[in-house]
């Protein structure tokens, strides 16, 4: 054939088969040194051969055809045939399209077993097994050469085909979790609109804001300071003290005439007056509380003046009969005349929702509402009875990030009043983690052991991205105890089901996944007798590795130790049987009796005489004695 090589073996390969069995994919997989996508598997089938005339076409075909198997260069041509033809092929078997026309390996070995063939499997699209069949076919082929050439030295070295190791499935992708889109920006945003049981007024100029003083005080130290002040002591400073060549206020500080961002932000711009507004934050900057004098006329309610340079009163007023009130009273703030209108609706924004001119930022609110809400319960208007204590918390978040604790509050219920309202069933530690998320829309780190109850809490009050965060975070702890797999195996047969009931499905098929894994642990847990058979059933069913991957494997343990225990039976000849054969080839050397005829030129050419045997000298004896 063309394009031979010198001193190269050359190798005809002939793949057999009925159609549609992949015998073009599996040349072309060899010849081409790559596997078989997925969608080309999906592909309607359509029959083709591999044309012989590749080799001269392609260069590169040609190239990868060339190959080295135990020192003998070859030179592999592949060969394809039809497979449209009505003799009978039982060893080749079409493509399976249903579990059951799966041909398990046991299988094919004893239909191989009974044709005399060897047994290989392949698999183009993981291109497991395609380069090793082809090596055996051409170990095979090269010892059968090598007995009709039994000159050639360099076939000496050739071994008999190998044993195939099983193919391993890979371990099924380990399921993840799907977080349902938060929510939070939506609920702050509603938080800010709605006038349900907002505390505070921010009057600025003409127009009053409606804000919450929890949620303005977690952001602000200015707002605070003014919100946290005691107004009994009149003279309770809000802020730092100031001085000629610098001031110091909440929001940032000023020198020589400059302002920080936050302040310039504040301040209204306007050139004509900038001499005039300097001189009036110098003048304020004290930023204390300041007494009323004894001619100034008296509002009804408590009343300050403040002497900051955003903020000129606060008032603390009684309503009565307003609707959804969280108290009775209402702080009243007034700001100074530099805020405008704009930049406080900004500001609220912010607040907020960390959004300015619709450009979002880091919101700066979770973390601090964390801090000083949850645990210090600061400006909290809802106390919560649950079973080892009492819980405190705020009407209007709650409102805006849960909907049945909305319905609870707005509608005609007696716990839309109540100070106290009873949570039986739910512990402290699972009504903190309820609180971290609706207040920070984030979950701290749960104990496994402990999710159920967050769960099925989360479920009561129809909040789905809350299952989804805490199943992330119970597979993050399950992971994190890996190393202990008695433990995780126990806790996750434990989980199984319980998590179903409560729509943690996710977490219901991490923990499958997590037992398929561990089958071996999992039949000597205790938990396994407590399962559903169902469930115990699918974990035989789709168990890793499966039972016929064991079972091959333990076959092809035994034939490697039957292969390494004959070897070790063929021992190599002695020194002395060496020199009484022959060096030649397959010759023997078997000494003849003298009565025999004469050997033939060649054996006698190729026969080499023994060498002579010295004995080792004899030790003298030992001196006698004197």
């Amino acid at each position: 054939m063309d394009n031979e090589q010198p001193h190269q073996e050359l190798v005809k390969c002939v793949v057999v088969g009925d159609t549609a069995v992949g015998k073009t994919r599996l040349i072309c997989a060899r010849a081409c040194n790559k596997h078989v996508s997925l969608s080309q598997l999906l592909t309607t089938h359509v029959p083709t051969v591999w044309a012989i005339d590749q080799y001269r076409i392609y260069k590169d075909v040609l190239e990868r055809s060339w190959e080295v198997v135990d020192g003998v260069n070859v030179s592999l041509r592949l060969w394809d045939t039809f497979g449209d033809h009505e003799k009978d092929r039982r060893f080749a078997y079409g493509r399976a399209t249903r579990k059951s026309d799966l041909v398990m390996p046991d299988q094919g070995r004893a239909l191989a077993h009974e044709f005399g063939i060897y047994y290989y499997e392949t698999s183009v699209f993981t291109y497991y097994g395609v380069n090793e069949v082809f090596e055996n076919a051409i170990r095979a082929a090269l010892i059968a050469r090598r007995q009709q050439r039994f000159w050639m030295t360099n076939l000496k070295r050739v071994q008999r085909p190998l044993l195939q190791a099983p193919f391993r499935p890979p371990r099924p992708i380990e399921p993840e979790i799907t977080i349902a889109p938060s929510t939070y920006l939506e609920n702050m945003n509603t938080l800010l609109h709605q006038q349900y049981f907002a505390d505070m007024v921010i009057i600025c100029g003409a127009k009053g804001f409606q804000a919450h003083r929890f949620i303005l005080a977690a952001t602000s130290e200015a707002f605070h300071r003014l919100l946290t002040t005691d107004f009994a002591n009149s003279t309770c400073d809000l802020a730092r003290s100031s001085s000629e060549s610098s001031m110091v206020s909440s929001m940032g500080e000023a020198t020589a005439g400059e302002f920080n961002e936050d302040t310039e932000y504040l301040i209204r711009q306007d050139q004509s007056k900038h001499l005039r507004v300097w001189d009036q934050i110098k003048r304020r900057s004290s930023c204390q509380i300041l007494p009323l004098s004894d001619g100034c006329k008296k509002p009804p309610d408590l009343y300050r003046e403040v002497n900051h340079p955003a903020f000129h009163s606060i008032r603390i007023v009684k309503c009565e009969k307003i609707q959804h009130a969280a108290s009775s009273t209402q702080t009243i703030v007034t700001m100074s005349k530099l805020i405008s209108q704009q930049v406080m609706r900004q500001m609220l924004n912010f607040i907020y929702m960390g959004a300015i001119d619709n450009s979002v930022f880091q919101q700066p609110i979770p973390p601090r509402l964390r801090e000083m809400y949850i645990e210090r319960s600061l400006f909290a208007d809802v106390n919560f009875d649950l079973d080892d204590g009492i819980q405190m918390a705020h009407k209007a978040i709650l409102m805006a990030r849960c909907d049945p604790m909305k319905a609870m509050f707005q509608g005609h219920f007696r716990e839309s009043t109540a100070r106290v309202i009873s949570f039986p069933g739910v512990s402290m530690y699972t009504f903190h983690k309820l609180l971290c998320y609706i207040y920070t829309d984030t979950v701290p780190a749960i104990e496994a052991p402990r999710c159920l109850e967050l769960l099925e809490l989360a479920n009561r009050l129809c909040m789905n991205r809350l299952v989804n965060l805490v199943e992330a975070r119970v597979i993050d702890d399950l992971q994190h105890r890996d190393r202990d797999q008695d433990y995780v195996v126990e806790l996750s047969l434990s989980l199984l089901e319980p998590v179903k009931l409560h729509n943690a499905h996710g977490l219901a098929d991490w923990c499958m996944w997590r037992l398929c894994g561990a089958y071996d642990r999992v039949c000597r847990a205790r938990g396994l007798r407590q399962l559903h058979p169902d469930n115990r059933d699918y974990l035989s069913e789709n168990r890793w590795p499966p039972v016929w991957y064991l079972k091959e494997y333990d076959y092809y343990q035994k034939c490697c130790n039957e292969q390494s225990k004959d070897a070790k039976e063929i021992r190599p000849t002695t020194s002395l049987q060496t020199s009484q054969q022959t060096g030649c080839l397959c010759f023997s050397s078997k000494p003849r009796r003298e009565s025999d005829s004469a050997p033939d030129v060649m054996t006698a050419l190729c026969r080499t005489e023994p060498a002579a045997i010295t004995a080792p000298p004899t030790p003298a004896p030992p001196p006698a004695p004197l």
